[in-house]
Protein backbone atom coordinates (compact mmCIF):
# COMPACT_ATOMS: atom_id res chain seq x y z
CA UNK A 1 0.00 0.00 0.00
CA UNK A 2 1.25 3.30 -1.27
CA UNK A 3 1.24 6.38 1.44
CA UNK A 4 0.19 9.78 0.47
CA UNK A 5 0.31 12.85 1.87
CA UNK A 6 -3.03 14.31 2.51
CA UNK A 7 -4.19 17.84 4.31
CA UNK A 8 -4.74 17.87 7.75
CA UNK A 9 -7.75 20.46 7.23
CA UNK A 10 -9.25 21.69 3.97
CA UNK A 11 -10.09 25.48 4.95
CA UNK A 12 -10.72 26.93 1.46
CA UNK A 13 -11.50 26.05 -2.38
CA UNK A 14 -7.69 27.25 -2.95
CA UNK A 15 -6.29 24.58 -0.33
CA UNK A 16 -9.15 21.47 -1.89
CA UNK A 17 -7.81 22.07 -5.31
CA UNK A 18 -4.31 21.97 -4.13
CA UNK A 19 -4.91 19.06 -2.51
CA UNK A 20 -6.80 17.68 -5.75
CA UNK A 21 -3.33 18.70 -8.09
CA UNK A 22 -0.94 17.50 -5.35
CA UNK A 23 -2.81 13.56 -5.89
CA UNK A 24 -2.88 14.48 -9.66
CA UNK A 25 0.89 14.08 -9.03
CA UNK A 26 0.50 10.59 -7.11
CA UNK A 27 -2.36 9.41 -9.26
CA UNK A 28 -3.45 9.23 -12.95
CA UNK A 29 -6.67 8.21 -12.24
CA UNK A 30 -8.76 8.24 -8.79
CA UNK A 31 -11.66 9.10 -6.49
CA UNK A 32 -10.93 10.72 -3.37
CA UNK A 33 -13.73 11.26 -0.37
CA UNK A 34 -12.49 13.71 2.30
CA UNK A 35 -15.25 13.54 5.45
CA UNK A 36 -14.20 16.40 7.38
CA UNK A 37 -15.36 17.68 11.14
CA UNK A 38 -17.07 21.28 11.70
CA UNK A 39 -13.23 22.76 12.12
CA UNK A 40 -12.84 21.76 8.53
CA UNK A 41 -10.09 19.04 9.76
CA UNK A 42 -10.44 15.42 8.39
CA UNK A 43 -11.86 12.84 10.09
CA UNK A 44 -11.78 10.28 6.69
CA UNK A 45 -10.65 9.45 3.48
CA UNK A 46 -11.65 7.22 1.49
CA UNK A 47 -9.63 6.77 -2.22
CA UNK A 48 -10.89 4.51 -5.23
CA UNK A 49 -8.31 4.38 -7.48
CA UNK A 50 -9.05 0.68 -9.04
CA UNK A 51 -10.23 0.24 -12.96
CA UNK A 52 -13.73 0.58 -12.73
CA UNK A 53 -14.08 2.95 -9.78
CA UNK A 54 -16.13 5.96 -10.25
CA UNK A 55 -17.41 9.11 -8.62
CA UNK A 56 -20.44 7.38 -7.64
CA UNK A 57 -18.32 5.29 -5.61
CA UNK A 58 -16.70 8.05 -3.27
CA UNK A 59 -19.87 9.62 -2.80
CA UNK A 60 -21.69 6.87 -2.12
CA UNK A 61 -18.72 6.52 0.80
CA UNK A 62 -19.58 9.92 1.92
CA UNK A 63 -23.17 9.56 2.29
CA UNK A 64 -22.62 5.87 4.51
CA UNK A 65 -20.36 7.44 6.34
CA UNK A 66 -22.19 10.85 7.04
CA UNK A 67 -25.24 8.66 8.16
CA UNK A 68 -23.20 6.72 11.08
CA UNK A 69 -20.87 9.13 12.22
CA UNK A 70 -22.07 12.45 13.95
CA UNK A 71 -18.61 14.17 13.36
CA UNK A 72 -18.79 14.57 10.14
CA UNK A 73 -19.71 18.00 8.83
CA UNK A 74 -18.31 18.48 5.15
CA UNK A 75 -17.85 16.23 2.25
CA UNK A 76 -15.34 17.11 -0.38
CA UNK A 77 -14.83 15.08 -3.59
CA UNK A 78 -11.89 14.97 -5.87
CA UNK A 79 -12.01 13.07 -9.07
CA UNK A 80 -8.41 13.01 -11.35
CA UNK A 81 -10.12 12.03 -14.82
CA UNK A 82 -9.08 10.84 -17.70
CA UNK A 83 -10.83 13.25 -20.06
CA UNK A 84 -11.04 17.04 -20.34
CA UNK A 85 -12.71 18.41 -17.53
CA UNK A 86 -14.33 21.30 -19.45
CA UNK A 87 -16.80 19.00 -21.16
CA UNK A 88 -19.53 19.40 -19.01
CA UNK A 89 -22.74 16.70 -18.86
CA UNK A 90 -25.63 16.72 -17.67
CA UNK A 91 -25.39 13.42 -15.67
CA UNK A 92 -22.31 15.01 -13.73
CA UNK A 93 -24.57 17.80 -12.53
CA UNK A 94 -27.29 15.64 -11.58
CA UNK A 95 -24.32 13.38 -9.50
CA UNK A 96 -23.43 16.33 -7.70
CA UNK A 97 -26.94 17.69 -7.07
CA UNK A 98 -27.70 14.23 -5.82
CA UNK A 99 -24.69 14.14 -3.49
CA UNK A 100 -25.61 17.20 -2.15
CA UNK A 101 -28.80 16.25 -1.06
CA UNK A 102 -27.92 13.01 -0.11
CA UNK A 103 -25.38 14.38 2.56
CA UNK A 104 -28.18 17.30 3.46
CA UNK A 105 -30.28 14.42 4.80
CA UNK A 106 -27.32 13.86 7.32
CA UNK A 107 -26.43 17.80 8.02
CA UNK A 108 -23.64 17.18 6.01
CA UNK A 109 -22.28 19.77 3.38
CA UNK A 110 -21.16 18.81 0.32
CA UNK A 111 -18.40 21.76 -0.03
CA UNK A 112 -17.18 20.27 -3.83
CA UNK A 113 -16.57 17.87 -6.26
CA UNK A 114 -13.64 18.90 -8.21
CA UNK A 115 -12.43 17.29 -11.42
CA UNK A 116 -8.61 17.66 -12.14
CA UNK A 117 -7.10 16.66 -15.65
CA UNK A 118 -3.56 17.83 -16.37
CA UNK A 119 -3.69 21.19 -15.91
CA UNK A 120 -7.23 21.52 -15.95
CA UNK A 121 -10.08 21.52 -13.24
CA UNK A 122 -14.03 21.64 -12.45
CA UNK A 123 -15.54 22.55 -9.66
CA UNK A 124 -18.83 21.79 -9.90
CA UNK A 125 -20.02 23.92 -7.03
CA UNK A 126 -18.98 26.35 -8.88
CA UNK A 127 -20.42 25.35 -11.94
CA UNK A 128 -23.79 24.97 -10.06
CA UNK A 129 -23.56 28.37 -8.41
CA UNK A 130 -21.16 30.56 -9.39
CA UNK A 131 -20.88 33.12 -6.35
CA UNK A 132 -21.29 30.45 -3.67
CA UNK A 133 -18.47 30.86 -1.13
CA UNK A 134 -17.29 28.16 0.88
Amino acid sequence: MDIIQTPRCVTSFESALGTAFGLAEDYSHAHFAFLLDGSLQLCDLAIYDRSGDACIDALHYAVTKAKVSADISYALVVSLIDTDPDALYQSDIELFLWGETALRSSDVHLLDWINVHNDLYRSFARTVAPNRAW
